[in-house]
């Protein structure tokens, strides 16, 4: 992990990386990092910021598929439901409003910087989807230490 220096597997990575991007979105400070969380749509695989095109984020299939030099492999639907051994949903998620793909825990800023009246101007059937698709799991927060 480029933001604690941990040794993290694959198969816990998306977790992991969510816990910090989740914590930091808070205002939480960890102690003994080594770097920071990025403050503009962290990535879900560096923590870096994927302004202006840094880390692309698109899906393929049931795949995530990045530019990140982090990256790691993982299904999307199966990382998407949040439990009490990985809390994190932070998966990526194509916007229901334009082409743009972002990590979950990203697409509230997404939404107010691209979309302000998304809500208003989405049709009820597709919005209520999206809604589903980018709430938090009950309890995901709580689970992640925030």
């Amino acid at each position: 992990c480029l933001i604690c220096g941990k040794d993290v597997l694959g198969a816990e990575r998306q977790n992991h990386m969510g816990k910090h991007i989740m914590l930091s979105l808070h205002g939480i400070t960890e102690k003994n990092l080594i770097a920071a969380v990025a403050i503009s749509y962290p990535c879900g695989s560096c923590e870096g910021s994927m302004s202006n095109g840094a880390c692309a984020l698109s899906i393929r299939g049931r795949k995530a598929i990045s530019t990140c030099r982090e990256v790691y492999e993982f299904q999307i639907k199966p990382a998407s439901k949040s439990t009490t051994a990985k809390a994190s949903t932070n998966v990526p998620i194509a916007c229901a409003l334009c082409p743009q793909t972002h990590w979950k825990y990203n697409m509230a800023t997404h939404l107010s910087d691209s979309h302000p009246h998304w809500e208003i101007t989405a049709k009820k059937p597709e919005r209520i989807e999206f809604e589903t698709k980018i709430a938090l799991a009950e309890d995901e927060e709580r689970r992640l230490g925030v």
